[in-house]
Parts: structure tokens; C-alpha cells; sequence
């Protein structure tokens, strides 16, 4: 059974648990799509584009496709406040809450650090030193 996290987020307007799972290829497949389609709807940026396009494109193309893939099940907690969708579009995750995302998105990357944009794939990846094997 993959881990999973609990996000608690209130605020005036939200209050909510999402939960979100350690990913197995299915959500993989879920985050690159979002992310094809993210990235494909967007036109290039010129060179010398205005650094907020450039930290927009980042949470189109990473933040909201990898919270939406690693999240299975939403919960408003609080009777009267709002809460999300899993099937919002990516407009709609531009105008939540910049702490919900926050810590989100942390979650996320902590079961999911390959997901990260800093994620170095050789960590994966065990030496023979490290294990004091060798192959004969």
C-alpha cells in the first residue's frame, strides 16, 4: 500500500483535507498528461519575458498538474465553507490560496520527491559502494 498524507488548510473562505498519496504509474500518467496539455495550450515565451510569465508557466506546468495527480479524495470540513475540485482547471488553481498550495504542493513532494523540480534522479539510484555488492 503506497503512504499517504493528510493536508489540513482553513482559512476564512476554505476549509478543507485533501489527501494525497505517494504515486504509482497511474498518477505518473495523470501528471505528465496534465502537464502535456498545460504546456501545449501555452504559447512560447520570447526571450526577455517578464520573470512573472515565467513563474506562471512553472505553476501551470509543475505545481498544478502534480498536486492534481497525487490527490485522491477532498473533503470540506467546515459546514458553509468552500471547498475544491479535483477537476479544476488550471485558471482555477491560479486563484487559490497561496499557503493551501504551499503546503500542498510540500506534501506532495515529500512522498513524491522525484516529482520535485530540485529532485536529482541519482539519488534513486544505489552505487556499489554503497551497497558492498558486486556483480560477478
Amino acid at each position: 500500500m503506497s503512504e499517504k498524507k493528510t493536508v489540513v488548510f482553513k482559512n476564512g473562505d476554505y476549509a478543507i483535507e485533501l489527501t494525497v498519496v505517494e504515486a504509482a504509474v497511474r498518477q505518473d500518467i495523470h501528471r505528465e498528461a496534465l502537464m502535456f496539455k498545460e504546456r501545449t495550450a501555452m504559447p512560447d515565451l520570447e526571450e526577455g519575458a517578464p520573470m512573472e510569465d515565467l513563474v506562471r508557466r512553472s505553476y501551470l506546468t509543475v505545481s498544478y498538474p502534480t498536486c492534481i495527480a497525487a490527490t485522491t479524495e477532498v473533503k470540506v470540513i467546515e459546514k458553509g465553507k468552500k471547498g475544491i475540485s479535483l477537476d479544476m482547471t488550471s485558471a482555477e488553481f491560479l486563484e487559490l490560496p497561496a499557503a493551501l498550495v504551499r503546503l500542498w504542493s510540500t506534501a506532495v513532494w515529500e512522498l513524491n520527491p522525484m516529482w520535485s523540480p530540485f529532485f536529482d534522479l541519482s539519488s534513486l539510484t544505489e552505487t556499489e559502494e554503497e551497497t558492498g555488492s558486486t556483480e560477478n
